[in-house]
């Protein structure tokens, strides 16, 4: 993806409200919002699908949920590999398109929304009139999307395992723990708070998005 002239206005827009890459129509996508609001909303969605299938404790719940999840991380492009052949898409393959996690970096097209995230913060940091507080925080912003893209190895693991298994209990425990701390943010006794999950980043991209706007209106 190429970063060059872009400015930090055109970074947060596509991570925040509009990005080409959801909408290309030569592949088929068509989704309007941008890179991080899908990022937040299809974590959410994971998460929820964790919830439902410890909650309900049915094998046969249990494991539409897990295919449900793979749906989401995988994409639609290579969930395939991951469920039984002849395996249906269970959940709207519109918003599965792109997956949360890039399983083929050199032919997976597009990538997940871990890597258009990463790019465009990379573009941040590196656009012209960044300040060094924006830099600071778009970092604790990039430290944040590499634990939840290490939580969702994680969750792909378990619903892999529970694909085959539903019975698998410690599967499915770890599948809600991981799920709740890459959407919520995990825990810290310090201050109380959730910290560094799905909603804790789109929150600092919107605040930086404010602050931006008012700087290049100023």
């Amino acid at each position: 993806m190429n970063m060059s002239g872009k400015t930090q206005l055109d970074h947060l827009r596509h991570l925040l409200y509009q990005d080409p890459t959801l909408q290309n129509k030569d592949l088929n996508i068509n989704l309007q919002g941008g890179v991080a609001f899908w990022f937040h909303q299809n974590l959410q969605r994971v998460m929820m699908q964790a919830k439902d299938a410890r909650d309900k404790n049915n094998v046969n719940t249990t494991k539409n949920d897990a295919i449900k999840i793979l749906d989401y991380i995988d994409g639609t492009q290579y969930v395939s590999r991951d469920v039984p052949p002849k395996t249906k898409i269970l959940v709207d393959s519109k918003i599965a398109r792109i997956a949360l996690l890039t399983l083929d970096s050199e032919h997976e097209k597009p990538t997940g929304f871990d890597r258009l995230m990463g790019h465009h913060l990379t573009g941040l940091i590196e656009a012209p009139a960044i300040t060094a507080d924006e830099k600071q925080q778009i970092n604790q912003v990039n430290a944040a999307l590499n634990r939840i893209v290490d939580m969702l190895g994680q969750i792909h693991n378990d619903a892999t395992k529970l694909v085959a298994n539903p019975n698998d209990t410690n599967s499915l425990d770890d599948l809600y723990t991981q799920s709740t701390n890459a959407y919520y943010g995990q825990f810290d006794s310090a201050t109380g708070d959730r910290t560094g999950g799905a909603i804790w980043i789109y929150d600092h991209i919107q605040h930086l998005s404010s602050f931006t706007v008012k700087k290049y209106g100023a």
